[in-house]
């Protein structure tokens, strides 16, 4: 079996693929396709976290930061180096293709396995390995929806997912609720820690640092006398610059992804909560049924398609969305 990768979650996912099919791990290669640095060391430490030392990297370009003197720059901000990072991004990427097309058609016997549905380059697979299974994985909520068909050259695709109870591009679909990790441990609860997943808006130039400061301590502030738990999403590589309320505790959780992360809190807080961010989703999945889940509407603030549907996509769940913007 081939399993091919860009993120850690995308790695919990096929481990419970694994876990769920009980195939030996002896028969199964991973590919990482490695194009942000930033998810390089929590990708390993999955991979260590689950005793797999040996997978192959395929390196894609990234035409918005470019690396100068050992510093991280944003080409965007000027124009000689965004046409330069561009000129190496498609260089980059052309033999990183060539690379993994190769790899697929060696490495597939019976099962490709795909962490993210929907990245385009996976379109032109399916005419690599006729007469195989495609199991789909997920990439958080941006999978909810499959686009590609792959089911071109009597390919049978199976969608393996947490997320997506149908497709219309799949010929079987399997829900899961994370059962390997579920047997990971047993955790204990307790009433004064509330759990809050970052997310990267600041980053995203969603909102300002002052505004993002004024978000959570308006949070902190419906919860008196409550310690918080702020697990930081690993895009969040300014959060040593920003200010937090007093009663927050504030974890980088830099080598394991959130799923795997909060395994090892003992005793774990009795309330989740975040924006709109997917890993409430799968921590309602993975956590003890007691747990109380809420996602904070940031809809007023920050008026987008795309974060509208993830709030809905997070409703559906049976997550409710609570508004606290006065």
């Amino acid at each position: 079996m081939l399993i091919i990768i860009k993120s850690p979650l995308q790695i919990i996912c096929a481990f419970e693929y694994i876990h769920i099919q009980k195939i030996p791990i002896a028969e199964v290669h991973f590919i990482y396709l490695r194009k942000y640095s930033l998810s390089d060391i929590q990708v390993h430490h999955t991979f260590t976290f689950y005793g797999v030392n040996d997978y192959s990297t395929i390196k894609f370009g990234n035409s918005n930061i470019i690396t100068i003197l050992g510093f991280n720059v944003l080409s965007s901000k000027f124009i000689l180096l965004k046409v330069a990072a561009k000129l190496r991004q498609l260089i980059t990427d052309h033999f990183a293709k060539r690379s993994l097309f190769q790899l697929v058609k060696n490495k597939t016997r019976q099962t490709l396995v795909l962490g993210d549905p929907n990245f385009k380059l996976y379109q032109y697979l399916p005419a690599l390995i006729p007469n195989k299974n495609i199991v789909l994985l997920d990439d958080g909520l941006s999978s909810m929806i499959i686009t590609p068909d792959y089911r071109k050259n009597n390919n049978k695709v199976i969608s393996f997912s947490f997320l997506r109870q149908e497709s219309d591009h799949a010929d079987e679909c399997m829900m899961h609720s994370f059962p390997a990790i579920k047997s990971l441990s047993k955790l204990t609860i307790s009433g004064d820690m509330i759990l809050f997943i970052g997310q990267p808006l600041y980053e995203a130039n969603l909102v300002s640092m002052e505004e993002m400061e004024n978000l959570l301590l308006a949070i902190a502030n419906v919860y008196p006398g409550k310690r918080f738990i702020y697990i930081a999403h690993r895009w969040e590589r300014h959060i040593k610059s920003f200010k937090f309320p007093s009663n927050f505790e504030v974890h980088t959780r830099k080598y394991l992804p959130i799923e795997l992360f909060i395994s090892q809190f003992n005793p774990i807080p009795h309330h989740v909560m975040s924006f709109y961010s997917s890993a409430l989703i799968t921590l309602k999945k993975i956590l003890p049924e007691e747990l109380i889940f809420s996602a904070f509407d940031i809809q007023e603030r920050i008026k987008m398609e795309n974060i509208h549907k993830g709030y809905e996509m997070i409703k559906s769940f049976g997550i409710p969305v609570v508004k606290f913007i006065k």
